[in-house]
């Protein structure tokens, strides 16, 4: 079975995102009011703000991912290197919506996932929700072992600022791995601590259904961003705005 799958919205890709935006609204509603997708922060006190869309995705990904010394038979791995294979399990699946804004080497990408059994969703290649993505008002949990074991849904965050390596709310994928023998490989020990964000907060405060199944999203954010050797920045004053189409 062929887990793996990213498709970018139709219509989201070479077009403004003013066009997007108000096509969107006159479609749904004629007394929407029409306002851009777009998002704003503080990076360790500096601003940051687009509204410009660069693209809208929707994905699958392995949740619950282990190493293991040998290749499973009729199951493809989410990640392998050096003769190790990191395999999840294989009734669910963890579906990502990310929204990314940009421009002139400043991109932002903000990602949501959730854990659907495969019965919820639709036949392969494309996994999508049979009802849509679900989304929540209210406070939101941290994706921290994005990219890693894939344990937990929420939301994360993605950061290229151009003058500073890519950050991420999550501390990337290291390969720290404990081989024992051939049949018995663990996670090492010093794997970053899942509690990154615990004085952090992404509040969902608007979740408006459009026609057709679509959402209008606002939420605010205030959390921890983390470059590749683990050194730490702080985002603060943070809003986003976008418009989610639902794909059947």
């Amino acid at each position: 079975m062929k887990f793996f799958h990213s498709i970018v919205l139709m219509g989201f890709l070479f077009i403004s995102c003013k066009k997007d935006t108000i096509e969107l609204a006159n479609k749904e509603t004629a007394d929407l009011e029409i306002e851009k997708d777009s998002i704003s922060f503080k990076l360790n006190g500096r601003e940051y703000n687009s509204n410009y869309v660069t693209g809208k995705t929707q994905g699958s990904k392995h949740i619950n991912i282990k190493p293991y010394g040998k290749k499973r038979p009729n199951q493809e791995a989410a990640y392998a290197g050096g003769n190790i294979w990191f395999y999840g399990i294989n009734d669910s699946l963890m579906i990502e919506q990310t929204v990314s804004l940009g421009s002139e080497g400043h991109y932002f990408t903000v990602g949501f996932l959730k854990k659907y059994n495969l019965l919820e969703l639709n036949e392969t290649p494309s996994y999508f929700p049979r009802k849509g993505f679900s989304y929540n008002l209210g406070k939101q949990n941290f994706a921290t072992d994005f990219g890693r074991e894939n344990t937990k849904d929420g939301v994360y965050l993605k950061i290229s600022t151009g003058n500073l390596k890519a950050l991420t709310s999550h501390v990337p994928r290291i390969w720290n791995v404990k081989v024992i023998n051939h049949d018995n490989i663990q996670w090492g020990n010093n794997m970053p601590d899942n509690n990154i964000q615990a004085d952090s907060k992404f509040v969902i405060v608007k979740l408006k259904k459009l026609r057709e199944g679509n959402y209008l999203l606002e939420a605010r954010f205030e959390l921890n961003v983390y470059s590749e050797d683990s050194k730490m920045y702080r985002v603060t004053d943070g809003f986003i705005r976008f418009y989610s189409e639902v794909i059947p």
